[in-house]
């Protein structure tokens, strides 16, 4: 799958520099970005879904709808 429908981000800012990871777990793909310039693709799995889906249900942050399963 090729979606790219990313609901999912990760920012972290070290020594005054800020990546974001924006995070597709339906196509298993992830874009980061440095100083808000595309940096790098990588594929990723699906294991840290669950994790995130909680710590965000956790601080209140509605999750997206979930995409519906294609037959």
């Amino acid at each position: 799958m090729k979606c790219f429908n990313p609901r999912h981000g990760i920012r972290v800012t070290h020594d005054g520099v800020t990546a974001d990871f924006v995070i597709c777990f339906e196509c298993f793909r992830a874009v980061v970005y440095v100083a808000g310039e595309k940096e790098q693709r990588f594929l990723i799995t699906n294991s840290p879904a669950s994790v995130f889906n909680q710590t965000l249900q956790h601080t209140n942050v509605p999750l997206a709808r979930e995409p519906e399963k294609k037959k």
